[in-house]
């Protein structure tokens, strides 16, 4: 069976990347946080070094470089840090919305990240 003549009930997406642009900011977020606790990075290496990993995996690196533990409360400073930047700046991929325009059938969000990001992504972007 061919792809156009196969039957589908629901087109998934990826949120990070594909409906948002949202790589760019996080990137520059965690970089700019990091570097305030003594990991001096840039966005472009954090894109290169971090995207696609888990956060845990990224963690171990940056604290086996720095020789000990980052502070208790990094991942919530983190989380609120890229909340608010997204809350500034995000917008649509290009394109995007007009794309889901054009899909007739259900869609729905498959993400890594936690629903609360999902959401704030969604509803910053009016998607």
């Amino acid at each position: 069976m061919s792809f156009n003549t196969m039957a589908f009930d629901l087109v998934i997406f990826d949120c990070d990347g594909v409906l948002v642009d949202s790589e760019v900011i996080s990137c520059r977020v965690h970089a700019e946080l990091l570097t305030a606790h003594g990991y001096p990075i840039s966005a472009s290496e954090v894109r290169a070094r971090f995207l696609g990993r888990s956060a845990r995996e990224a963690t171990r690196e940056v604290e086996a470089a720095l020789g000990h533990a980052l502070p208790a409360d990094f991942d919530a400073r983190l989380k609120s840090h890229l909340l608010d930047a997204f809350a500034a700046s995000l917008q649509p991929m290009p394109g995007i919305a007009a794309a889901l325009g054009q899909i007739a059938l259900p869609v729905c969000v498959a993400s890594s990240g936690t629903p609360e990001k999902i959401a704030a992504s969604l509803t910053r972007t009016a998607l």
